[in-house]
């Protein structure tokens, strides 16, 4: 089959209808979907964004939370204007989600760009309709485009950014006018979140690389490139300006949080360590492993007229994920960014397979990019699927009796509907306060991982070791009613597990269990369970007497 590619300088076109159509396709994947939760705000970084965005208007035009940027909260009110009321969550929640899916999908694009001027010639038609491949369908992207948060602006700048060093460094644009969109890029992203700032490294290591009249050009470009940049960073978020108090002490909160000097219940998964290696991992399951082989391979056959593109995107991924290495809290979504650049990398790995005379190379290609391809569509097809929460909430509203009791765990509620629902006291010291809450609960209700997979053994939580390992041998008097996940073609085989970080479960793909009080023993028989020697506790034993490890 001949593809319609018309080139121009060797560099692809916008008239390759593959191409277009692998784009198109990256956005269906990313717009189905989107009310995953049915409008209940599952996501609660999500949530902090709308509910900031909200108190936005005519009476406060700054806002009072700044761990997103202020264009990452005014953005979506300005979007949603035309269609809806901007005041209301539901509103709200659906354009910050609508612009993160659009943001991925022209990442997919500028992705397939990055690629095509790396490789070059005929061999750019290949690497970038593999990169569209990559991109559109890969699903830690897919994944980030239905949460109305910043991941996908990030890796949308960063793709950007690239996308604009090459074309300087291949002479397609002029030194002013690449400076004053990668100003103008890195102030933009600044509004979104304040790490934005490390992406101006790319057009950086590209300018050290250039040679002659071109680099001295360069350089008298970054002399007002800089400051430009700063104005559009400040234009972007004027909470640095008009309220810098505040804005510093959100800064020093979360440098404390990821840095591990401030204590908060969503870093307790790292009690027992992060660092380099931690991620490495995240990394190698976020692209199904062969990915990061492809990328490997795609970097190490890259044609010598790469090698400057691929230093200015490859230095920023080190430092970068250096920085991220470092800190303390190890959340998948602190290396977004660096996906682009992985992804662009694959994407020419693939492409170099597959142009190999060995039928063996070739069928790797296949292979990886395969697993890749089904990984994705596998995650895309679990967003047709209702949410396992709001399932067990409905088997709940249909098998508990009026007025029944429903125990809940700490910061992972969805409420029970219409019953009576009992926060659990899984981190006292004492046992006899979470026994009498065992003792009034008719059900129990485990929403997630969050807690059984993290606080046994930790400090904060010296009680739950024996609760966990009590419920999971039936000593407590509970016995599962139901367990909900949800649902995709090959869920059992691809779901994440216990090894990642949590997030990429708990927020839109978590395991739930309903328990029910069967044997009803009294506080003081409870009491006693709960402080006699516990049974395995680890997160494996539990996630196995749950139904399914995940």
């Amino acid at each position: 089959m001949r593809i319609g590619i018309r080139q121009r300088d060797g560099l692809l076109t916008r008239r390759d209808g593959l191409l277009a159509a692998l784009v198109v396709a990256g956005f269906v994947l990313r717009l189905q979907g989107l009310d995953w939760d049915q409008g209940r705000g599952l996501h609660p970084d999500e949530g902090n964004l709308v509910r900031a965005a909200i108190a936005l208007g005519p009476g406060q035009m700054i806002p009072e939370f700044h761990a997103y940027n202020d264009l990452a909260l005014w953005l979506p009110r300005l979007a949603a204007l035309p269609f809806c009321d901007s005041t209301s969550p539901d509103c709200l929640r659906g354009a910050a989600r609508v612009l993160s899916a659009v943001f991925s999908g022209l990442a997919v694009w500028a992705m397939a760009a990055v690629a095509a001027r790396l490789a070059g010639g005929t061999a750019g038609r290949t690497a970038a309709l593999a990169t569209a491949l990559l991109a559109a369908t890969s699903a830690p992207l897919i994944q980030w485009a239905h949460f109305g948060t910043t991941e996908s602006a990030l890796v949308l700048l960063v793709a950007l950014l690239w996308l604009q060093s090459l074309r300087w460094l291949r002479g397609e644009i002029g030194p002013v006018f690449a400076a004053a969109t990668s100003a103008l890029l890195v102030g933009v992203g600044f509004g979104f979140k304040t790490t934005a700032l490390v992406c101006a490294l790319i057009p950086l290591l590209a300018l050290v690389q250039s040679r002659g009249e071109a680099a001295r050009a360069g350089w008298r470009a970054l002399r007002w490139a800089l400051p430009l940049g700063g104005l559009a960073a400040l234009a972007a978020a004027p909470s640095v300006i008009f309220a810098p108090g505040n804005w510093l002490d959100s800064m020093r909160f979360e440098r404390g949080v990821v840095a591990g000097s401030i204590p908060v219940f969503w870093t307790r998964q790292f009690a027992h360590g992060s660092g380099a290696m931690f991620q490495l991992h995240q990394l190698w399951s976020l692209l199904h492993g062969a990915g990061l082989v492809l990328a490997v391979v795609g970097v190490a056959f890259a044609p010598r007229t790469a090698r400057p593109g691929l230093v200015a995107g490859l230095g920023y991924v080190l430092v970068h994920g250096a920085v991220v290495a470092s800190w303390h809290a190890g959340f998948v979504r602190y290396l977004a960014p660096l996906l682009p650049v992985l992804v662009v990398a694959a994407g020419m790995g693939v492409a170099r397979l597959a142009a190999s005379g060995l039928r063996v190379l070739r069928a790797l290609a296949v292979a990886g990019a395969g697993l890749w391809v089904l990984a994705g569509l596998d995650l895309a097809a679990s967003y047709q699927a209702p949410d396992p929460r709001i399932l067990a909430e409905t088997a709940l509203a249909t098998s508990a009796a009026a007025g029944a009791v429903v125990g809940i765990e700490p910061h992972d509620t969805p409420l029970p509907g219409n019953l009576s629902a009992l926060l659990l006291p899984l981190e006292d010291t004492d046992a006899a306060p979470l026994a009498e809450a065992l003792a009034r609960s008719d059900w129990l209700l485990i929403a997630s991982r969050r807690n059984w997979a993290v606080l046994p053994g930790h400090p904060d939580a010296p009680l739950a070791c024996g609760y966990y390992a009590a419920l999971a041998s039936g000593a407590l008097g509970f016995r599962i009613e139901g367990r909900f996940h949800r649902a995709s073609p090959l869920w059992p085989l691809l779901a994440p597990g216990l090894s990642v970080e949590e997030t990429r479960t708990v927020f839109d793909r978590p395991q739930v269990v309903i328990f029910r009080n069967d044997a009803r023993l009294d506080a003081g028989a409870l009491e006693a369970v709960l402080t006699t020697a516990p049974g395995p506790c680890d997160a494996r034993t539990l996630g196995r007497a749950w139904g399914r490890a995940q």
